[in-house]
């Protein structure tokens, strides 16, 4: 996971697939 650098709440894993790419950045 791209966004594991940074601090990412709860949700974190379910919104990066419904988020757009920018989310992973």
């Amino acid at each position: 996971q791209a966004g594991s650098s940074r601090p990412l709440p709860a949700y974190a894993p379910v919104a990066t697939e419904r988020l757009p790419c920018s989310s992973r950045q």
